[in-house]
This record gives C-alpha cells, structure tokens and sequence, in this order.
C-alpha cells in the first residue's frame, strides 16, 4: 500500500528529483510523511494486514505525461528521527 500526498508547491527550480527533494526538506514534509504512515499503520494494524510500501508526493503544478512532478521515498525514508 502507499501514501500519495497532493502538493500544490510552486517550485522556481522546476519540478525535477533534487528541487522536490529541497522542498520537502525544506518544508519539514518527512516529519508530515512520518505522522501519516505512523496513523496509517496503526490503523492498518487494527482492520487489516497490509503492508506500507511507501509514500509519493505529487507536486500537481509540476505534474506532466514524462512524470515531472512525482517523488517517491520508500518507507524507511519517511521515518524522521
């Protein structure tokens, strides 16, 4: 199972890996990423025995038919420590 997260970032850079990866960074969205999958599993636990796979953030502005806009981090990426 995944998370998508709907970003609505305007981004000066573009929309490639490296300035999606500073914005996320930048806007503290691990620690939203983390609290997420944390309450997702919880209640995933207690209906049903999926898995969380990952979490995508789609950054809408950015999105295009190439897959400008889109970032993936697996699970153990959005743990924020």
């Amino acid at each position: 199972m995944y998370v998508f997260d709907w970003k609505t970032n305007v981004l000066m850079q573009g929309y490639n890996q490296e300035s999606m990866r500073k914005a996320i960074e930048a806007n503290d969205y691990i620690l939203q990423a983390h609290i997420y999958m944390e309450a997702l599993a919880s209640y995933l636990d207690l209906t049903q025995r999926l898995e969380l796979a990952g979490f995508f953030f789609v950054f809408l502005r950015g999105l295009d038919s190439k897959g400008s806009g889109i970032l993936f981090l697996e699970r153990q990426l959005c743990i924020k420590k």
